[in-house]
Protein backbone atom coordinates (compact mmCIF):
# COMPACT_ATOMS: atom_id res chain seq x y z
CA UNK A 1 0.00 0.00 0.00
CA UNK A 2 2.90 2.32 0.83
CA UNK A 3 4.64 1.79 -2.66
CA UNK A 4 0.94 2.57 -4.39
CA UNK A 5 0.96 5.47 -2.62
CA UNK A 6 4.21 6.91 -3.71
CA UNK A 7 3.75 5.78 -7.07
CA UNK A 8 0.47 7.84 -7.27
CA UNK A 9 2.32 10.74 -5.33
CA UNK A 10 4.95 10.98 -7.50
CA UNK A 11 3.05 10.26 -11.10
CA UNK A 12 1.52 13.67 -10.41
CA UNK A 13 4.69 15.19 -12.03
CA UNK A 14 6.56 15.41 -8.98
CA UNK A 15 10.29 14.15 -8.85
CA UNK A 16 11.39 11.11 -7.20
CA UNK A 17 14.00 11.94 -3.77
CA UNK A 18 16.04 9.59 -2.42
CA UNK A 19 14.14 8.96 0.71
CA UNK A 20 11.31 7.60 -1.70
CA UNK A 21 13.39 5.21 -3.75
CA UNK A 22 14.88 3.86 -0.21
CA UNK A 23 11.39 3.01 1.01
CA UNK A 24 10.37 1.24 -2.12
CA UNK A 25 13.33 -0.74 -2.23
CA UNK A 26 13.04 -1.40 1.16
CA UNK A 27 9.54 -3.05 0.83
CA UNK A 28 10.43 -5.18 -2.29
CA UNK A 29 13.89 -6.22 -0.54
CA UNK A 30 11.05 -7.50 2.71
CA UNK A 31 8.21 -9.17 0.57
CA UNK A 32 7.48 -12.29 -1.08
CA UNK A 33 7.24 -12.82 -5.21
CA UNK A 34 3.59 -12.10 -4.93
CA UNK A 35 4.32 -8.65 -3.25
CA UNK A 36 6.64 -7.33 -5.30
CA UNK A 37 4.78 -8.68 -8.68
CA UNK A 38 2.07 -6.44 -7.41
CA UNK A 39 4.24 -3.69 -6.86
CA UNK A 40 5.94 -3.47 -9.94
CA UNK A 41 2.36 -3.49 -11.45
CA UNK A 42 1.16 -0.59 -10.01
CA UNK A 43 4.66 0.73 -10.58
CA UNK A 44 3.93 0.27 -14.47
CA UNK A 45 0.30 0.91 -13.92
CA UNK A 46 1.21 4.99 -12.69
CA UNK A 47 3.82 5.15 -15.14
CA UNK A 48 6.90 4.23 -13.09
CA UNK A 49 8.63 1.62 -15.57
CA UNK A 50 12.27 1.86 -14.75
CA UNK A 51 10.97 -0.04 -10.94
CA UNK A 52 8.56 -1.95 -12.70
CA UNK A 53 11.80 -3.44 -14.91
CA UNK A 54 14.11 -4.15 -11.96
CA UNK A 55 11.25 -5.23 -9.94
CA UNK A 56 10.35 -7.73 -12.78
CA UNK A 57 14.04 -8.53 -13.77
CA UNK A 58 14.84 -9.70 -10.38
CA UNK A 59 11.53 -11.70 -9.83
CA UNK A 60 11.83 -13.77 -13.22
CA UNK A 61 15.46 -15.02 -11.68
CA UNK A 62 13.15 -16.26 -8.51
CA UNK A 63 9.87 -18.43 -9.71
CA UNK A 64 9.17 -21.87 -10.15
CA UNK A 65 8.28 -22.47 -13.38
CA UNK A 66 9.73 -21.64 -16.68
CA UNK A 67 6.15 -20.35 -17.97
CA UNK A 68 6.02 -18.03 -15.01
CA UNK A 69 9.61 -16.80 -15.69
CA UNK A 70 9.37 -16.27 -19.75
CA UNK A 71 6.09 -13.98 -18.40
CA UNK A 72 8.03 -12.13 -16.51
CA UNK A 73 11.00 -11.97 -18.49
CA UNK A 74 7.73 -10.54 -21.22
CA UNK A 75 6.59 -7.89 -18.43
CA UNK A 76 10.37 -6.64 -17.90
CA UNK A 77 10.80 -6.57 -21.69
CA UNK A 78 7.40 -4.08 -21.94
CA UNK A 79 8.39 -2.20 -19.18
CA UNK A 80 12.18 -1.55 -20.59
CA UNK A 81 10.22 -0.13 -23.90
CA UNK A 82 7.99 1.98 -22.46
CA UNK A 83 11.32 3.61 -20.67
CA UNK A 84 12.90 4.02 -23.71
CA UNK A 85 9.69 5.69 -25.22
CA UNK A 86 9.04 8.05 -22.85
CA UNK A 87 12.82 9.16 -22.91
CA UNK A 88 12.37 9.41 -26.19
CA UNK A 89 8.90 11.53 -26.16
CA UNK A 90 10.75 13.41 -23.64
CA UNK A 91 13.65 14.28 -25.91
CA UNK A 92 11.14 15.17 -28.79
CA UNK A 93 9.61 17.60 -26.52
CA UNK A 94 12.13 19.41 -25.67
CA UNK A 95 13.36 19.62 -29.14
CA UNK A 96 9.33 20.97 -30.13
CA UNK A 97 9.53 23.48 -27.16
CA UNK A 98 13.13 24.60 -28.04
CA UNK A 99 12.14 25.04 -32.07
CA UNK A 100 8.91 26.59 -30.81
CA UNK A 101 10.40 29.25 -29.06
CA UNK A 102 12.88 30.05 -31.77
CA UNK A 103 10.20 30.39 -34.28
CA UNK A 104 8.62 32.71 -31.24
CA UNK A 105 11.91 34.53 -30.99
CA UNK A 106 12.46 35.20 -34.41
CA UNK A 107 9.07 36.56 -34.86
CA UNK A 108 9.57 38.89 -31.96
CA UNK A 109 12.65 40.31 -33.74
CA UNK A 110 10.98 41.15 -36.91
CA UNK A 111 8.52 43.51 -35.89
Amino acid sequence: MLCTLLFQTVAGGYEWNSECLEAVNNVVRNVDGWAKYRIARSAARYGHHTIATEIFKGLKETVASEQLHFWLSGLELVTKAECCLMYVFSILSAVKTIIHYLICSSLFFFF
